[in-house]
């Protein structure tokens, strides 16, 4: 019964995003925290499936936009976290900022995908920080996703994906005359979910993003690869979040 009732629910998901798309629109936060001598810019995503949207395509569209706005409040409170842990450490006299900008796509109508850019500069600190993080979210899967829930559970997906993104950093390196990098770009990219958090759908592509200090020194700042989704089609689950690539 609980299968059938599944299927049911997976059926209405689909149905309803595939006659009511998903919109994208922005939602900016500007606040200045006078305590904390801090200002923070946030700018993310919400999304609607428009004015004639039926109560369950809402109802969806609401979980999506709560989710994101826990995401958003998570990461502004990490960082006046970090300003308390510092009061008094650093020259409280100076202005801290804190911003995210978001780049959100919709892949196969189903899918959302987010890429946050995290920039940091706490005064007295030697220099600003910019960081990704992202956020993947599938209305006809399991909600909020992990890397795991593109690919069949006996794939050995990990390690296809580190053979990829270790063959072209090592490319990018070496054409930059960058061969002594080699070492952390096998360390950075070694089989580990850990190594593969960041990650983003871009259509046709899965994106996967190594922070600075991960897979090359911090001066190189934020690196990513783009694996074309067709050249994973054994290892992707047919039932999941990916499903469209079958269509």
């Amino acid at each position: 019964m609980k299968i059938i009732f599944l299927f049911l629910l997976l059926t209405i998901a689909y149905n309803f995003s595939s006659a009511q798309p998903m919109n994208i629109t922005y939602k900016s936060i500007d606040q200045k925290n006078e305590e904390l001598n801090c200002i923070s810019n946030v700018t993310y995503p919400q999304i609607d499936f428009g004015p004639d949207a039926l109560m369950g395509a809402r109802g969806v569209a609401t979980d999506i936009n709560n989710a994101l706005n826990a995401v958003v409040q998570n990461y502004i409170k990490s960082f006046e976290s970090q300003l308390k842990d510092l009061k008094g450490s650093s020259d409280d006299s100076k202005l801290s900022s804190f911003k995210v900008s978001s780049e959100a796509g919709i892949s196969g109508g189903s899918l959302l995908s987010v890429k946050f850019t995290i920039f940091t500069d706490i005064s007295g600190m030697a220099h600003p920080v910019t960081n990704d993080s992202s956020f993947n979210y599938s209305i006809v899967s399991t909600g909020i996703l992990k890397l795991s829930d593109l690919f069949n559970p006996d794939s050995d997906y990990l390690k296809f994906l580190s053979a990829y993104s270790q063959k072209e950093l090592e490319a990018k390196a070496y054409s930059e005359g960058n061969e002594n990098i080699f070492d952390m770009i096998r360390s950075g990219t070694l089989p580990a979910e850990k190594n593969f958090n960041v990650w983003n759908i871009k259509s046709d592509s899965l994106e996967i993003t190594f922070n600075p200090s991960q897979s090359a020194p911090n001066y190189f700042g934020v690196q990513s690869v783009k694996i074309p989704l067709s050249e994973m089609l054994n290892l992707i689950n047919k039932g999941g979040p990916l499903e469209y690539m079958f269509r």
